[in-house]
């Protein structure tokens, strides 16, 4: 298998969008500084992206959150994941870099306050390594334009997979085109949970070693 048929994806949304973590900006939206449902912020944002020089950030903003802290003992008790240490991300995509793999960062939109606030939470050599990788919006390919909050993050495996009809009429699961195996950074146990079970339920639909998913949850050990 050629690594151009390798995909590494890192998604930081968890850090950011999360169900009580944002708070009106603009008095447009309502009394400053109060908090308001994720599911509000995404549809304000479905309903206005295309606009002409829109930026959420000047009706919403984000509290930043970091990056989940787990002990040990939470890490044996969840061992049915994989899980990566953010202080070890920048070796693993390093690594991912040299074997010459595509490198993708992913968030619902890109915005220079976005990126320095994921940023600001990785030391400079990461830092200054993710701002080289391409950062792309994927919210935008989104096709509902009525967002329940349990929609997002979690629709996020329907970036991954497809479904597509095989010779005698069977349903088998493939990969977005092109790609064979895709690497999964993520901040989001829920969502490493969902793709984890959703690709043990449906394993049978996958060819072995041409459609995987190998997701990583990102943490912060504590003692």
């Amino acid at each position: 298998m050629k690594d151009s048929e390798f995909l590494i994806q890192v998604d930081f949304d968890n850090l950011i969008f999360l169900e009580r973590n944002w708070k009106i900006k603009s008095s447009i939206q309502g009394r400053l500084g109060m908090y308001v449902p994720l599911k509000e912020v995404l549809n304000f944002y479905v309903k206005n992206k295309n606009l002409k020089d829109f930026d959420l950030l000047n009706y919403y903003i984000p509290d930043i959150m970091d990056i989940q802290s787990l002990r040990k003992k939470d890490l044996v008790s969840l061992s049915n994941f994989n899980f990566l240490e953010k202080q070890n991300l920048l070796d693993a995509l390093i690594k991912h870099k040299l074997r010459g793999r595509k490198i993708q960062i992913i968030t619902l939109f890109v915005s220079d306050f976005i990126k320095q606030s994921i940023l600001g939470k990785f030391d400079t050599k990461t830092k200054d390594f993710l701002e080289q990788i391409q950062w792309i919006s994927y919210w935008d390919d989104y096709k509902n334009y009525e967002i329940q909050t349990n929609d997002f993050p979690r629709f996020i495996k329907y970036l991954y997979i497809q479904k597509k009809i095989l010779r005698k009429g069977e349903e088998n699961y493939i990969l977005t085109p092109k790609y064979k195996i895709i690497y999964y950074y993520s901040t989001d146990l829920a969502v490493i949970h969902q793709l984890s079970q959703f690709l043990m339920e449906n394993q049978h639909f996958f060819e072995y070693k041409n459609n995987s998913i190998i997701s990583y949850f990102l943490y912060h050990q504590i003692d």
